[in-house]
């Protein structure tokens, strides 16, 4: 059992990052790669790394979990990881000593990803297709 598990994408640098917080804090750090069965995955962590920001962010804020961004994707993908850093549901690092840095703050102050975890489900709308579609159709709950 791990104090924070993270789900990541392996890019280079998140798992560099990754591997250098679980050394830093020995038996406190995780990490989960992906796997076929992402969504179930994602739901065992406590926080998403990911620089595809764009492709994370809609399962991640339906799962009420917040992110750590790397380096996102000019375009989409920066202005994804900009509503979630001004929405207080993701952090985001430029560079590999910045990420195990705030993995770092994570460990030292669980309240700052409880917070983080309450703002990503506080945005987030797990139901979103199904409430437009019942409102393009009429048809209350």
């Amino acid at each position: 059992s791990y104090d924070l598990l993270v789900w990541n994408r392996w890019t280079p640098c998140l798992h560099e990052g990754i591997r250098g917080a679980a050394t830093t804090y020995p038996g406190r750090v995780g990490a989960r790669g992906v796997h076929s069965g992402r969504d179930a995955e994602l739901g065992l962590c406590d926080l998403v790394g990911s620089r595809r920001v764009g492709h994370a962010t809609v399962a991640c804020l339906a799962m009420g979990k917040p992110m750590l961004g790397n380096g996102p994707i000019p375009g989409e993908g920066e202005h994804n990881a900009d509503c979630l850093l001004v929405a207080g549901a993701a952090l985001k690092a430029l560079d590999l000593p910045g990420l195990t840095w705030r993995v770092g703050k994570l460990l030292t102050e669980p309240d700052r990803l409880a917070r983080l975890t309450a703002n990503a489900a506080a945005i987030g709308k797990p139901h979103a297709a199904r409430d437009i579609l019942a409102r393009i159709l009429g048809v209350s709950e």
